[in-house]
This record gives C-alpha cells, structure tokens and sequence, in this order.
C-alpha cells in the first residue's frame, strides 16, 4: 500500500473516531448532573431510625461512636463508626453503652446523626 493510501485510511479512521467520540462528549455533562441528582436523592430520602448502641461520646467535638445495624438506605452493614451529630448538644442526654435509635444521613460527604433518642 502507497503512502498515500495509508494517509486516507489513518483520516478515514480519525473522522470515525471524532464522529463516534462527539456524541458521547456532548451526553457526558448530562450524564455527570445526573448521576449527581441521583446521589443527591439517595442522600435526600427520610432515612429510617436504626437501632445502635454508644460505644464512645466525644461531645467536644461534636461526635459520637455508634455499633448500629445495617444502614440499608446506604446499602452498608452492620458496623462501629464514627458519627457527627447534627446538634451536639443533643450528646448531653447520653451515655456510652446507651441503647438507641438514631436516624442517619449522609451530608457533604460525611454521616451524620440527625436525630437520636433512647431505646425502649
């Protein structure tokens, strides 16, 4: 194959690709917002109360360590984590092994409790 003939194919492949590459340019934005609005949803919804036990209170800074059940609304198990509490003040009512039912959400990234009482 001529020199020149391997130029128009190497074009020919090059307008493919740009041809098969500017639709998915141009879908790329509408994809990124909407996998955004889906996080933001999923982050929206009314979470549902989890039961949990204190493990460790750090009102100075606004944290408590819960052992909850599974967080099915965050598809995440059972587990100990670390939780910021929406109104810290709210840690003044506890103590560690306290049982409890809490509701959870997921704010700028990070859990949150939002609400948090004693279990019967």
């Amino acid at each position: 194959m001529n020199d020149s003939k391997k130029q128009g194919l190497t074009g020919l492949h090059r307008l493919s690709a740009l041809l098969i590459a500017c639709p998915l340019l141009w879908a790329l934005p509408e994809a990124l917002a909407n996998h955004h609005e889906a996080e933001h949803a999923a982050t929206a919804q009314v979470s549902q109360p989890v039961n949990a036990e204190i493990r460790r209170i750090d009102a100075d800074n606004g944290k408590v360590t819960l052992r909850h059940e599974a967080l099915t609304q965050f598809n995440m198990g059972a587990m100990t984590m670390v939780f910021r509490m929406e109104d810290p003040s709210l840690l003044k009512s506890f103590s560690v092994g306290d049982k409890v039912r809490f509701v959870p959400a997921k704010k700028n990234g990070q859990f949150v409790v939002q609400s948090m009482e004693k279990a019967d």
